[in-house]
């Protein structure tokens, strides 16, 4: 509104809400409300016949382990992925719903939730770009939404803020949807207890978004099956098939017992990447999905671990190898690996394993990080350290990474060195 004075073209501006825009007038520029737009429009439109198979929106992975690739998402595509939203045994949404998906728009279309909103003929909030917690409780107050979507760290820094005032401020809301890395037994015992489902999500790029749903099934009847499936990654969606395949590709039983790589396909799931040839990252018409996980015979998913070792912080990817470049670049290290290591607000953030160059080197790392601060994104930055005389490497002397969270859990990896060359917040 405060740049409105200073251009030249505008000639209408639509308002939304109830903003004091009487200036407006006195500039020549016509003003008129969003519901009284609506009203005078006709209900019928001259649509252009579009094929259903032509790409709608373009978006693009992470670029954990490369540069991000382009998934060009068919109209088709997107009507499916959010009609799926809109069943029982996925979200459920419906025209009695208000969604708040606290989510950017570029993180895989915030998930799906505007096209389903749209298609169940829900109300949908969309926070811009502020996304603190601040923000997201006045808004929360404002427009009492029912379904709540985001990462886990959105939710864990809302409670923080709101502490006592938790139950009532949350009191319109039915479903807290949450994913984009696994969510801790504590936030979702938390929620429960305001009387908030929880469920998790799972899905990636190549998938439209989520794909499997922790909704918890009637026939699990003790707590502790409960909440099994509530911290798991939950059933595929109608739609969708999922299997798991052992390091040759060959498919394993669904038995809920053996692990090995997630692989997904469907009338949603990618089959190629725009502009980029990629086969090894599909096989027979199934998608990799890099994930490693377990299935059992209803279908329910339940991820162990990552085939790559990035580290997703706050539902966003920091790529190990990158930041294990930008630290031995700084000198002084003869190697470096970075893992990732549970944290309650971010739910993983990165610790930086070192042996130095010279065993009896004093080594800075309190300027080291503060060197990285202006090289790298903030939020990538280790504030945990451990040097080590040497790191635990695999028969094929590769980093043995799995290994190395073992003993950090363990406590037998070494002393961890807090460094904080600024907050790691974004």
């Amino acid at each position: 509104m405060k740049a409105l004075p200073l251009l030249a073209t505008p000639r209408l501006v639509v308002l939304v809400g109830d903003p004091k825009a009487e200036f407006l007038n006195d500039l020549g520029i016509e003003t008129i409300a969003y519901e009284d737009l609506l009203c005078e429009g006709l209900p019928d439109l001259d649509r252009p016949d579009v094929d259903e198979r032509n790409a709608a929106i373009l978006c693009h992975t992470g670029g954990t382990t490369g540069l991000p690739k382009g998934i060009a998402y068919s109209h088709r595509s997107l009507w499916l992925q959010a009609t799926s939203l809109c069943t029982n045994n996925s979200l459920g949404i419906g025209a009695s719903d208000s969604v708040f998906p606290v989510v950017p728009m570029f993180h895989v279309n915030a998930w799906g939730l505007p096209f389903a909103a749209a298609i169940a003929g829900a109300k949908l909030i969309l926070p811009g770009a502020a996304l603190r917690p601040e923000t997201v409780a006045d808004l929360v107050a404002s427009e009492q939404p029912t379904i709540l979507a985001g990462v886990p760290t959105i939710w864990t820094d809302l409670l923080a803020f709101l502490g006592d005032r938790a139950a009532d401020a949350l009191r319109s809301v039915r479903l807290l949807a949450t994913g984009g890395t696994f969510v801790t037994p504590t936030l979702i015992e938390t929620f429960n207890g305001l009387g908030i489902n929880v469920v998790q999500a799972w899905g990636m790029t190549e998938t439209s978004s989520m794909s499997t749903i922790s909704n918890v099934p009637p026939w699990a009847e003790t707590s502790a099956e409960k909440f099994d499936y509530a911290t798991g990654q939950g059933r595929v969606v109608a739609g969708l098939e999922v299997r798991v395949v052992d390091a040759d590709g060959a498919p394993l039983p669904a038995d809920g017992l053996q692990v090995g790589e997630i692989q997904i396909r469907g009338p949603w799931v990618t089959s190629s990447y725009f502009l980029h040839d990629d086969p090894d990252k599909f096989q027979d018409g199934w998608l990799k999905t890099g994930d490693l996980g377990k299935l059992d015979c209803d279908g329910f998913v339940f991820l162990s671990d990552r085939l790559k070792d990035a580290i997703k912080s706050g539902g966003e990817w920091i790529p190990s190898p990158a930041l294990e470049s930008a630290i031995q670049a700084k000198g002084g290290f003869r190697e470096v690996a970075v893992i990732a290591v549970p944290d309650d607000r971010w739910q993983e953030r990165p610790l930086a394993v070192v042996v130095l160059a010279a065993p009896n080197e004093k080594v800075d790392l309190q300027a080291i990080a503060g060197q990285l601060d202006s090289q790298i994104p903030r939020w990538w930055i280790p504030i945990n350290w451990i040097v080590v005389e040497s790191i635990p490497r695999t028969g094929m002397g590769k980093f043995d990474k799995k290994k190395m969270r073992e003993m950090f859990s363990a406590g037998t990896l070494g002393d961890v060195q807090i460094i904080l060359p600024g907050q790691p917040g974004r």
